[in-house]
């Protein structure tokens, strides 16, 4: 009788958050460039993915706001 092989589980891929225009900023999750978060009464969009810091989220309306790892740009529409 000829064995099957075992199938192999897929590779564990990344989770990140599915932030769309109007969700609320959350801290500590891997967030990727184009997605909207809503911190304050102001929208932004991360232009670099990454994982948002412990707390606080950004503000202001710079185009370059460190936020952990991933970046944001003020983007009141």
């Amino acid at each position: 009788m000829a064995r099957r092989a075992s199938p192999v589980p897929p590779a564990a891929e990344p989770h990140f958050t599915d932030y769309t225009v109007g969700a609320g900023w959350q801290p500590n999750v891997a967030v990727m460039a184009g997605q909207y978060a809503v911190n304050g009464g102001s929208t932004y969009l991360y232009v670099t993915s990454g994982t948002t810091a412990a707390s606080g989220g950004p503000t202001g309306a710079e185009t370059a706001i460190q936020d952990g790892t991933a970046v944001w740009s003020f983007n009141n529409a």
